[in-house]
């Protein structure tokens, strides 16, 4: 994915308020080392989530993301069959993944998120980069996530030689006031 241009993070004043993903203008990605040699790069395709700002106190502000677990897509229906099952996501035993952005710490290009992962009945905090992207659409706020956290702190089972350990993530979302 190429970086769209970054809108300065002070700008939020006018966006306090609730929001919602709006699924439509939203990518949710993942980019892991496969083989120890190669990459394989992925997405999630069903999602929900919501934002609340509070542009007085950005440290106030919250997210959280659901994501289904099966709508992993890899552009190889085998291996998302595979990742489905029981040694990776065991989607039919923990259907959903969240992501509960716990706070946002302005820095000179955005943020720094404290975030909490939960994959596979498993909890485990993540530090996110944020940064807000243009977005003409009044009422919307449009941010780039990015992060990376390490797969054996989840309860994702996965022979080393298999899959890395590191897990990149990043995210485009659009939200869209309630």
């Amino acid at each position: 994915m190429t970086t769209p241009a970054i809108t300065a993070p002070n700008t939020l004043s006018e966006l306090s308020g609730t929001y919602a993903i709006d699924p439509a203008h939203t990518r949710i990605g993942f980019v892991a080392r496969h083989a120890m040699v190669t990459k394989v790069r992925g997405a999630f395709n069903d999602f929900e989530g919501s934002a609340t700002v509070d542009s007085l106190d950005l440290t106030r502000s919250r997210a959280n993301l659901t994501i289904k677990a099966a709508s992993i897509d890899t552009r190889n229906s085998q291996r998302d069959e595979h990742l489905r099952g029981p040694n990776f996501f065991q989607a039919d035993r923990h259907p959903s993944i969240g992501l509960r952005a716990l706070r946002f710490e302005p820095t000179d290009d955005g943020w720094i998120v404290p975030a909490v992962l939960s994959v596979g009945g498993a909890e485990t905090p993540v530090t996110l980069h944020a940064r807000r992207l243009p977005d003409p659409a009044p009422g919307t706020i449009a941010v780039l996530i990015t992060g990376e956290f390490d797969r054996t702190t989840t309860r994702i089972r996965a022979p080393r030689l298999m899959v890395g350990h590191r897990i990149a993530m990043e995210a485009e979302l659009r939200f869209t006031r309630r």
